[in-house]
């Protein structure tokens, strides 16, 4: 099985699986009105902006967003702070 490891993070690729450490720095780029939350729209367009950077390593899935908002979103309120946003699952695969 190749490996592949980025020394900044956090990104690893095995058997064909993107994986990435959820960081704070990401959630400052997430959080674009700086209201300490991220919303759905925040999080999608993040996402979108990912996969055109990097299309191959990040291919878009519209429903990305909305899975890790309800994955993440401890106490419900439909948004992810950055305690949620780096707490529990430390790896997103896409």
């Amino acid at each position: 099985m190749k490996k592949a490891f980025v020394v900044a993070g956090l990104v690893s690729i095995l058997a064909g699986s993107v994986c990435f450490a959820r960081l704070p720095s990401q959630f400052k780029e997430i959080d674009v009105n700086q209201d300490g939350r991220a919303s759905l729209a925040e999080l999608d367009a993040w996402f979108k902006a990912r996969s055109e950077e990097y299309p191959d390593k990040f291919p878009y899935m519209p429903n990305q967003a909305k899975g890790t908002l309800e994955k993440l979103d401890k106490n419900g309120d439909g948004v992810l702070s950055l305690e949620e946003w780096v707490s529990e699952d430390d790896i997103i695969v896409g």
